[in-house]
């Protein structure tokens, strides 16, 4: 973001991790062609500016004393000692007496501190543009914003649903974090927050407009923010919840819910599933250690890497694949029989709920698949359903082994992987999930048991 008063022009430049934004760099002329000074200990690197030696002590004292709360090593009532601390320039020469010898620093901090002195002294400050970095917990509400060093610089805290309950700012700069709760914009003088497509009012936890989706949720109010739930589930955007999978802690994992279901390891080795919409929930077994001891693979992992991997006695012994995975994809659709059988369990079960049902391949099973690689690799497997309200969580679990590629000819015996020891087709696991609301179940399998009415 450019800001420009005709004679001069400043910049705002923000840094991301992914979706996360991590760091906001303020500075002038045009960003891309700031320089760093090489060598040298780091600096502290407050902003351009200072305040009245009270006002930034006694913000400091403050700051320090909630540090202290959390277990940090610092002292309310006695100057900073550590690197967790503030540290106070109160006048150009202590630049010098911090620093001594060492230019670059001394200028670093002069710039950060005393800018017009900086520049009637003939320095550059452009390469010391002072960078705030955000640290935001499990759900995105930044917490701590601290200078291009670490040092503290500003602390927020907030109620459950968002309402600021503590906010504190050192008091040696004028920059001040708009992004807080959610890692959303706050309006200073509505006391909202901009979310993208609606604002958010924390004081009364409701959205100030509509729910865009409000005709595919009748049962729930259309203000009604992230369902009631702001420590378990996120709205990014103010368009639709994004639920996602915790461990047994409440920690945030991954997205692998996506907007239908919420993925909850329990203490017990279980996993609870819930549905969104329903807030009903199922139960998988064991369904911790199948979640945590396999590895989620990229979009860039095809059959033939699969493949390749057993072979060579390389790669992970145990593969998952969540729903947008092409693989997934691929299993689940209309054509693939293990996802077939799937479905027919789901559907005439619908009041228990869960199942697993093993599937054969075979001939036949090859003749079906024709050119399709995921298919014709998986061959025999088994599927697991979950009916979760008006959604189906289906699992594939599906192994590679010595047998079952000779087609179990007597004398084959599969091996296992060893550690610090490359065993060629040693027995590999896959395991494919993917969410289908319980209609859409009906139609994929009705169109294949159209297409092949044999079975």
């Amino acid at each position: 973001m450019y800001e420009s008063n005709g004679g001069s022009t400043t910049y705002t430049k923000h840094y991301y991790a992914g979706p996360l934004r991590v760091a906001s760099q303020i500075g002038s002329a045009n960003p891309n062609y700031e320089t760093h000074p090489l060598g040298g200990q780091i600096a502290p690197g407050g902003p351009a500016n200072t305040t009245p030696e009270s006002y930034g002590v006694a913000v400091l004292s403050d700051l320090n004393t909630l540090l202290a709360n959390y277990g940090m090593a610092v002292n309310a009532n006695e100057p900073p000692q550590d690197t967790l601390s503030m540290q106070v320039i109160n006048d150009p020469d202590e630049c010098k007496i911090f620093y001594g010898d060492d230019v670059i620093e001394e200028n670093r901090c002069l710039c950060d501190n005393f800018p017009d002195i900086a520049i009637r002294q003939g320095i550059n400050c452009n390469p010391y543009t002072p960078i705030y970095w955000y640290h935001p917990d499990y759900i995105g509400n930044i917490e701590f914003v601290t200078d291009r060093t670490g040092q503290p610089y500003q602390h927020f805290y907030y109620a459950a649903f968002g309402d600021p309950l503590v906010s504190q700012h050192v008091g040696t700069g004028s920059f001040n974090s708009t992004f807080r709760f959610n890692a959303k914009e706050f309006d200073e003088e509505t006391g909202n927050y901009y979310y993208g497509a609606r604002y958010y009012q924390p004081k009364s936890s409701i959205w100030m407009g509509v729910d865009a989706m409000a005709t595919s949720y009748p049962g729930m109010n259309p203000y009604n923010f992230i369902i009631g739930n702001p420590i378990m589930a996120i709205d990014p955007d103010g368009n639709e919840v994004d639920p996602n999978e915790y461990d047994e802690d409440g920690n945030f994992i991954s997205t692998l819910g996506g907007s239908e279901v919420n993925f909850y390891h329990q203490k017990d080795g279980n996993i609870l599933v819930e549905n969104t919409n329903t807030c009903e929930t199922q139960i998988i077994n064991g369904g911790v250690k199948l979640f945590q001891d396999y590895k989620r693979r990229n979009s860039d992992v095809n059959w033939y890497t699969i493949t390749s991997e057993w072979e060579s006695g390389t790669g992970p012994e145990k593969s998952f694949f969540g729903p947008d995975h092409p693989g997934t994809i691929s299993v689940s659709g209309e054509d693939n029989y293990v996802s077939f059988k799937g479905r027919e369990g789901a559907l005439n079960d619908i009041e228990d709920g869960k199942d697993m049902v093993g599937v054969g391949f075979g001939l036949v099973g090859l003749l079906r698949s024709g050119p399709d690689g995921w298919e014709q690799m998986m061959g025999s497997a088994s599927i697991s359903y979950y009916v979760v309200g008006d959604k189906v969580v289906y699992l594939i679990h599906d192994q590679k082994t010595r047998e079952s590629f000779y087609y179990h000819i007597p004398g084959i015996k599969n091996k296992t992987r060893e550690p610090y020891r490359i065993i060629y087709k040693a027995n590999t696991y896959q395991t494919y999930l993917w969410i289908e609301d319980i209609e859409e179940s009906k139609r994929l399998f009705y169109l294949f048991n159209s297409a092949y009415d044999t079975f």
